[in-house]
């Protein structure tokens, strides 16, 4: 685990799992965490591809609004988005419950999607 990031390895996949409350919201502490844990999996020779989830009711409520009250804290999500669109492995987001703002900015810079029909993107 990297903090805010919950890690297991499954027949080679990453399963990077956003643990955040409230709402896995994409505060600078879990952005930080998310990119350590991506630039690790991108040279594990046991990871092959790398699933992003979200712990709890929904995969991520998008920024932590109260970050905007001061200075905005690196990693933003357009250098995470970055990140996993030019991933060297296959990145897939998980969908279920409620994917918001950023965190929906996030599951489209993966290469694919998956949802659970009562997904609300």
């Amino acid at each position: 685990m990297t903090g805010q990031i919950r890690q297991e390895l499954r027949d080679g996949v990453a399963v990077l799992l956003l643990d955040r409350p409230v709402a896995n919201a994409l505060a600078a502490e879990l952005r930080a965490d998310l990119r350590r844990a991506l630039e690790a999996a991108a040279v594990a020779q046991d990871v092959r591809a790398v699933v992003l989830a979200g712990a709890g009711t929904g995969f991520s409520s998008g920024v932590d609004l109260t970050e905007y009250d001061g200075p905005l804290a690196e990693p933003w999500i357009d250098t995470l988005s970055s990140l996993i669109e030019d991933y060297p492995k296959p990145v897939v987001a998980a969908l279920h419950g409620t994917t918001f703002g950023a965190g929906l900015a996030l599951a489209l810079a993966a290469h694919a999607r998956v949802a659970q029909s009562e997904a609300r993107l």
